[in-house]
């Protein structure tokens, strides 16, 4: 069975991973500046997406310091990579195993992004992450929850387009579920991070409100997956045309599922 709920993605993967970043870079950046990214740090980026993260934590940590960017698809961010020296592309997959900084050491801080979610094995995927941080290092994983489905409606305005777009999302959502994906994850995740050997843990749980490329990714993701909901006779095509239309009409606000932000550090008693 493969460990990921949804791989690849084609063309439109790349517009995809830059509207995240554009939607969500600025709240991750300001965690990773609340945790600290020094000069001299040894990082470690998991599912480095289109690199924008990977490509900050490589300028913050200077020369000095060093960046291990992994993901199983390195050619979104391979070129921007290169401008970065002291940046490491690694093909790797977090559910299988996470390994240490090439020369030995273990990382100061790891993050990752909308990466756990998708592996049907949380609890292995974040043992293999702190394995390979030092005792008192950081790491921050953020994880979406689809808390609005069991509210069964998901704030959009105009008002009139949230039924449709929530018939479409609930299907497209269930879709996801019975491949593997767990839709109420985001809100586990402080718990399990806890429950692996973190200590200090806290963080955040962030719902956009008319974030345009938040909205982006949205209609890219139901785009993605919506066809196949259609040919299992689970949602009707209309539904599906109009729900990306309301996504992109002028005017419209969306607001996303909530980004659970949660940090924990290593224990001395793991080393």
């Amino acid at each position: 069975m493969d460990t990921y709920v949804a791989e690849g993605g084609g063309a439109s993967e790349a517009a995809r991973l830059e509207a995240l970043q554009g939607g969500l870079d600025a709240n991750t950046l300001r965690y990773l500046n609340r945790l600290g990214v020094r000069p001299g740090d040894v990082c470690l980026e998991i599912g480095a997406g289109g690199g924008s993260v990977a490509c900050w934590m490589a300028r913050m940590v200077g020369p000095s310091g060093s960046v291990v960017a992994t993901d199983l698809d390195t050619d979104q961010f391979a070129a921007a990579a290169a401008d970065h020296a002291n940046l490491i592309v690694r093909t790797e997959d977090v559910a299988q195993g996470v390994a240490a900084h090439p020369d030995g050491r273990l990382f100061d801080l790891a993050h990752a992004r909308l990466v756990i979610g998708h592996v049907r094995d949380h609890d292995r995927a974040i043992a293999n992450i702190i394995q390979v941080v030092r005792p008192g290092g950081w790491v921050l994983i953020e994880d979406a929850d689809f808390l609005w489905l069991g509210l069964n409606e998901q704030p959009i305005y105009p008002e009139r387009a949230m039924p449709v777009y929530f018939r479409v999302w609930k299907a497209v959502s269930e879709f996801l579920q019975v491949r593997g994906f767990d839709v109420n994850w985001g809100r586990k995740l402080a718990h399990r991070m806890a429950e692996a050997g973190f200590s200090d843990v806290a963080g955040e749980a962030v719902a956009l409100i008319g974030n345009s490329q938040v909205t982006v990714a949205m209609r890219q993701t139901i785009a993605r997956f919506g066809p196949d909901v259609v040919r299992l006779q689970h949602l009707s095509s209309e539904d599906l045309n109009a729900c990306l239309q309301a996504l992109e009409a002028p005017g419209t606000i969306f607001t996303g599922s909530p980004l659970f932000s949660v940090w924990g550090r290593r224990r001395a008693r793991d080393a």
